[in-house]
């Protein structure tokens, strides 16, 4: 029996699901990163990197830059490790050999691309958004529900959650003693395991709406 398995047999299932829904959705689904930046931390292309659409090793190193704002160094994996997940996956190893990703390196990419946008999803865009990464978003909005199941999956498996390790310094999160407003969440319909995580998560995802609109109005003006 391989437990890694198992779990990743779960990942797997959460990914199918959102990019084969069978009831389908009004539009293809698609994974956008709006990041604000060129190069660095950030991709060298102009914002939206479209996860969905990353194709080669080029490709990918890029939009596995997103999981650079989940937590540090500490809370990643080698790429050995993701890649012994890649592995697997059975959709996820089909979605790869489409993508034109085949080497350890850039399944590793892939995984961390995965991972980055499946983190920032779950936790509303609030860790990456505070560190000046931009945002993440998940088109058509319906869709937004399926692919926030993979986060605690991949958890699961385990790849580590900043947010979970008290040495973290989680500067954009309110501390236990500090006074918040925790907004009524729905477990159900969110799918959340830790709600007193969140702070205001409405207003959060209030404002990522603006900014997406303000970062795709910037990226349709200078498109080339």
């Amino acid at each position: 029996m391989d437990p890694l398995r198992a779990l990743m047999a779960e990942v797997d299932d959460a990914l199918k699901l959102f990019f084969t829904y069978p009831t389908g959705f009004r539009e293809p689904v698609s994974i956008k990163w709006y990041h604000p930046q060129r190069g660095g931390d950030t991709p060298s292309s102009a914002p939206p990197a479209i996860v969905t659409a990353a194709h080669g090793s080029h490709a990918v190193r890029d939009t596995a830059k997103m999981d650079f704002y989940r937590g540090t160094a500490v809370h990643d994996l080698s790429n050995r490790e993701w890649e012994d997940r890649a592995v697997r996956m059975h959709y996820g190893m089909e979605l790869m050999r489409y993508a034109n990703i085949g080497s350890t390196a850039s399944r590793g990419n892939w995984m961390e691309t995965l991972a980055g946008a499946a983190f920032h999803v779950y936790t509303h865009n609030i860790e990456i958004q505070a560190r000046g990464g931009g945002h993440v978003i998940i088109n058509p909005p319906e869709a937004k529900n399926l692919f926030r199941q993979i986060w605690p999956k991949l958890e699961a498996s385990g790849v580590p959650n900043p947010w979970k390790d008290p040495t973290y310094e989680r500067y954009w999160i309110p501390r236990q003693d500090e006074p918040m407003e925790i907004q009524p969440i729905s477990m159900q319909m969110h799918n959340m395991e830790t709600p007193e995580l969140f702070y205001s998560w409405q207003a959060t995802l209030e404002e990522d709406e603006k900014k997406a609109a303000k970062n795709r109005a910037w990226a349709q003006a200078h498109k080339h």
